[in-house]
């Protein structure tokens, strides 16, 4: 739809990263089907490297590693940003949380070096497989409802 707004402070990073020299590769799990409408984003909100060869979508497979190795045959790849642990390394993908925790445990010393987690507020694994319990079908009412009752104040 051409419409979605930029993770929080992400644009402005990706922007310094730019004026140092820093080529930037998108690796998303859109759909390649939704090329033309995110290149046409990426632009249209004033992204770096915006263009057909710096943007590798998901064809059939949600992995990224494919992706990620069609990047580092030409390039040494400095860090890695994302939203989730997968975007990472395929250590995570398909994992249960506890092996997903012993993963992120064994590279513990990459995050916030090579690993840069970028928090998505707007959607993401957390939402669906975390607030909603991995259901699909709530009504608006019923998502409002078990958003409120997980919220916990401070």
């Amino acid at each position: 739809m051409e419409s979605a707004e930029p993770v929080p402070g992400s644009l402005e990073f990706f922007k310094y990263a730019a004026s140092k020299g820093v080529e930037i590769f998108y690796i998303s799990n859109r759909r390649d089907t939704q090329e033309e409408e995110t290149l046409v984003n990426l632009q249209k909100k004033g992204f770096p490297f915006a263009d057909e060869s710096h943007m590798l979508l998901r064809e059939k497979e949600s992995g990224k590693e494919n992706r990620r190795s069609i990047v580092t045959r030409d390039h040494d790849v400095i860090m890695l940003l994302g939203d989730n642990l997968s975007d990472f390394s395929d250590m995570f993908d398909d994992k249960s949380t506890k092996d997903r925790n012993a993963a992120a445990k064994s590279l513990e010393k990459e995050f916030g070096f090579r690993f840069i987690v970028l928090p998505n507020p707007m959607y993401g694994d957390w939402e669906t497989k975390g607030i909603y319990e991995g259901k699909y079908d709530w009504t608006p009412a019923q998502k409002d409802s078990i958003r409120r009752s997980k919220l916990i104040g401070y």
